[in-house]
């Protein structure tokens, strides 16, 4: 799709292809509910956007042989809202965005890529918030040469070099984000009038805060390896020791509707919230063709799978939330 004042492009099946959606020149680009996975492009995302603005929102990006979203804003229009997306096991990055400019990155995933979870090149004011950034084998979020964005609760472990990385990027503003079990957790290179406030930095195997060839101030921030950052508050290092101060839980209430025309045994709840597959909860209250719920209390921060499968009277295996996946996600965030 090429040069045009309006495309709204959802809810399709943009998988196995070479390049699953390419859209350039786009005034108002409306992109939504989209899955592309599995493109076989080693240049182009499975979403490819270029010198357009609008909305993409709740796109799913996985197993594509370059990254998942790919926002190029070098030429033309630089703003959007990129809210509500996955982007996994992508063999390059989960999200590329250049140039962008007064834009909202929020509650999106982006876990399992082969190199960063979110590249954010020469991009000014934008805000980062609410992501969960994890487990990719280089950064979780790189920000070179960008100035003045605002990153706040985002999680951002166990990837496997640095949570973030600033380099040449200048005037960022660094709050309220999870950074735990990467090499280093937050490193400023090169980078000038930096301000980080309220961060859990914790666990990460040779920093949690480093500085190289950079200044930075904050206050209130929970990290033990501070490597030459010192909190505004006290002489050196941050206020707070970290046992147990990251961990952040929430309850969640899993909703679910089956129906069958025999009667009803029980029903299964089944998570990897423990870190594997495996079985939560089980009902045996369940009324049919209705509403149910299971509740699980104390859930971490993080994104997970879930599925529900209830026996009926026959001896009968009945899966209502059993998608060809076998599973759905949830992600549990910062953020209401």
């Amino acid at each position: 799709m090429k040069s045009s004042s309006y495309a709204n492009i959802t809810n399709n099946s943009l998988d196995n292809n070479s390049i699953g959606l390419y859209a350039e020149f786009v005034t108002n680009l409306f992109v939504s509910g989209n899955t592309a996975n599995n493109n076989s492009d080693t240049s182009y995302a499975g979403i490819t956007i270029s010198s357009s603005s609008g909305v993409i929102d709740g796109n799913t990006a996985n197993y594509n042989r370059a990254s998942g979203i790919f926002v190029d804003c070098m030429i033309g229009s630089k703003k959007f809202n990129i809210t509500n997306n996955i982007a996994n096991y992508n063999a390059k990055y989960g999200l590329v965005t250049t140039m962008l400019t007064a834009s909202t990155v929020s509650k999106n995933t982006f876990r399992y890529n082969k190199l960063y979870g979110f590249w954010l090149d020469t991009s000014p004011q934008n805000t980062v918030s609410c992501n969960v950034i994890s487990n990719n084998a280089a950064y979780g979020i790189n920000a070179p040469s960008s100035d003045s964005n605002t990153f706040t609760k985002n999680i951002l472990n166990s990837n496997g070099q640095y949570g973030i990385f600033m380099w040449g990027s200048n005037n960022e503003r660094i709050e309220n984000n999870t950074i735990q079990g990467n090499q280093y957790g937050l490193y400023f290179m090169s980078s000038n009038g930096n301000i980080a406030n309220s961060n859990c930095v914790c666990s990460n195997s040779k920093y949690d805060f480093a500085l190289s060839g950079a200044t930075g101030s904050g206050d209130k921030n929970t990290c033990s390896k501070p490597d030459g950052w010192k909190d505004s508050s006290v002489s050196s290092g941050c206020k707070y020791a970290c046992s147990g101060a990251c961990l952040i839980t929430k309850n969640v209430t899993f909703s679910y509707r089956v129906r069958d025309d025999n009667p009803l045994i029980n029903c299964s709840l089944w998570t990897d919230i423990s870190g594997s597959w495996g079985l939560e909860q089980t009902r045996t209250d369940i009324v049919n063709d209705a509403v149910n719920t299971f509740e699980v209390a104390n859930v971490p921060i993080g994104a997970y799978k879930w599925s529900v499968n209830c026996v009926d009277g026959a001896n009968q295996t009945v899966g209502p939330t059993a998608p060809p996946e076998g599973y759905l996600t949830f992600s549990v965030s910062l953020c209401a």
